[in-house]
């Protein structure tokens, strides 16, 4: 019997051995140098680095990291990368850069809003030649840090209550140049050490990490930029608070933000009132912006006059999103009116100004059952006094409205005494009704300073007072010509005829508007003359949302600026 020969299959066996160990040697090298790395393990075979992660620091906000350069030239880092590991979710941050000389041990601020206690991330560094440098870290707990990662110098700054009282969610102005300059009040000066465009100016609560919202007015980079900050409490004199303003910071971006810094607002429109098909018919009409609160609703003349008999607008059902109106005729005609135009404005309830055009109004809503009587029987009048939480400068517009239906007759209100701290109103039914109803109803106001100007950059707008307009028709011209036919609301500021009187509006151009003061004919159908009355207006050119800014009388003022701090 022969002899076996093993040497061929000896030799193959070997060379596939060793091709094996090579392709795994060759797959398994990268991950085990990068799992040396990560861990801090070291490893005679790693490659030398030139930057390790010493240690890792979790604070509100991100990471501080320590990073020492253990080459022997300078680098850079500029960008981190986290990655909470179990989940796939990778951040990329760009840093301000931060160069390490040979040796150097420097904190590095990564922020990183998503920080959790038990969780591990993977954090990397880059350098600007290329050199990427990472370790995975545990929160174990994470720390109070009071200043705002990624931002190199802050400023801190007092804001002193009024003696009207403590106020919440204040917008407060800002003057924020780029050069130098003395602090003083509102302006501050940045001294050529933020970006040029302003967008990396941040606002914050005195633990210097609580972002405010802010908004930006205008600008004009390389030189200044109006800021409007919202700031959560201020309160009553001689309190104060404390905020920071942070700047430095050449990878920020701009947080301006018009809607979170101003989330109250008033919202204008014309609406067509669509024809009633039978009497009684309500309409429902959404707002085109949903407020906080139900606002109060003014909606009174029509501008249109497109049918004779006598009209008031009614309202009720008003929410945060929507309202119902109508088309109410008085008792002696069949309450189904043509299609008519009206505005409407709908305020929230409080003392405001506009944002830009800082044109100032009020608005207010009471329940009452004082009423006026009807035609003839003035001497029964009950009148309801309200008193504005602030003066005027001078007698403003004023503009009232029952908000809802509870009482179902024609009913409408009157005004009178429009002086700078306040009006009388109550509603009043048609003229047959002479003793006066006692139906427990909600009126709302809207009082609006006297103006010709803007409410924001572009939309003009105007408030005033037409003088001895009766029952029949006269025409006024706007104190500014319009690009289109405005929206308007009015009604009667004084209460010289005691008979009961509505407003109609027809003739609505660019430049003027007509308006006549109309009597309803179930007391005596044969008179409709009414005694010269005073009509208040509010003109604003187009539709739309218009921001509001919250406003006391004194308002907060700007107290002291600290010296400038660094971060380190």
């Amino acid at each position: 019997m022969g002899k076996r020969s093993y040497g061929t299959f000896t030799i193959i066996s070997v060379v596939l051995l060793l091709v094996v160990a090579v392709f795994s040697g060759i797959a398994i090298y990268p991950w085990l140098m990068n799992f040396l790395s990560e861990t801090g393990i070291k490893s005679a075979y790693a490659p030398s680095k030139i930057v390790v992660i010493e240690s890792v620091k979790a604070v509100q906000g991100g990471f501080i990291l320590y990073v020492r350069n253990v080459g022997v030239s300078p680098v850079t880092v500029d960008r981190a990368y986290i990655e909470l590991l179990g989940n796939g979710s990778l951040e990329e941050i760009v840093l301000s850069p931060t160069t390490l000389r040979a040796g150097e041990l420097k904190e590095i601020a990564v922020p990183y809003y998503n920080v959790e206690r038990g969780k591990c991330y993977r954090i990397k560094l880059t350098t600007t030649s290329g050199s990427i440098f990472s370790m995975i870290y545990e929160v174990l707990e994470i720390s109070e840090y009071r200043w705002l990662l990624g931002w190199s110098y802050r400023k801190p700054h007092e804001i002193v209550g009024s003696t009207a009282g403590s106020v919440t969610n204040y917008q407060i102005k800002f003057i924020v140049h780029f050069g130098a300059g003395s602090d003083v009040g509102a302006s501050v000066y940045l001294n050529g050490k933020c970006k040029s465009d302003f967008s990396d100016v941040r606002f914050t609560l005195s633990d210097g990490v609580t972002e405010l919202p802010y908004w930006i007015e205008e600008k004009v980079d390389g030189d200044y930029a109006v800021f409007w900050v919202m700031i959560p409490s201020i309160p009553a004199y001689p309190d104060k608070t404390l905020i920071y303003v942070y700047y430095g910071n050449p990878s920020a971006k701009s947080n301006s933000d018009k809607e979170s810094t101003f989330p109250y607002f008033m919202e204008v429109k014309r609406i067509t009132l669509p024809r009633q098909t039978y009497a009684g018919q309500w309409f429902s009409f959404s707002f085109d912006n949903e407020f906080q609160a139900p606002p109060i609703v003014i909606a009174e003349p029509d501008q249109t006059f497109n049918e004779i008999r006598e009209l008031r607008i009614r309202l009720k059902d008003i929410t945060r999103t929507s309202f119902m109106i109508r088309q109410q005729e008085p008792s002696n005609r069949d309450d189904i009116h043509a299609s008519e135009d009206v505005t409407y404005i709908a305020v929230p309830p409080g003392s405001w100004k506009t944002v830009v055009g800082e044109v100032k109004l009020e608005a207010g809503i009471f329940q009452t059952d004082k009423w006026l009587a009807g035609d003839g029987n003035v001497a029964n009048d009950r009148w309801n006094t309200v008193n504005f939480s602030y003066n005027f400068s001078s007698p403003p517009i004023v503009l009232s409205q029952i908000q809802d239906f509870s009482y179902t007759g024609c009913a409408h209100t009157r005004i009178r005494n429009v002086d700078v701290s306040g009006f009388q109103t109550s509603p009043e039914p048609e003229g047959s009704v002479t003793t006066p109803p006692t139906t427990v109803v909600t009126v709302g106001w809207l009082a609006v300073e006297q103006h010709v100007s803007k409410l924001d950059g572009s939309t003009k707008s105007e408030a005033q007072v037409v003088n001895n307009v009766r029952h029949w028709w006269k025409t006024f011209h706007f104190g500014q010509s319009y690009s289109q036919e405005p929206n308007i609301v009015a009604w009667m500021q004084t209460y010289n005829g005691g008979d009961a009187a509505g407003l109609r509006g027809n003739n609505l151009s660019p430049t003027s508007f007509s308006v006549r003061v109309e009597e309803d004919l179930t007391y005596d159908w044969w008179d409709i003359n009414h005694a010269y009355e005073d009509i208040g207006y509010f003109a604003v050119e187009y539709d739309g949302k218009y921001h509001l800014r919250k406003f006391i009388d004194p308002e907060p003022s700007h107290g002291s600026w600290g010296l400038e701090e660094t971060f380190s």
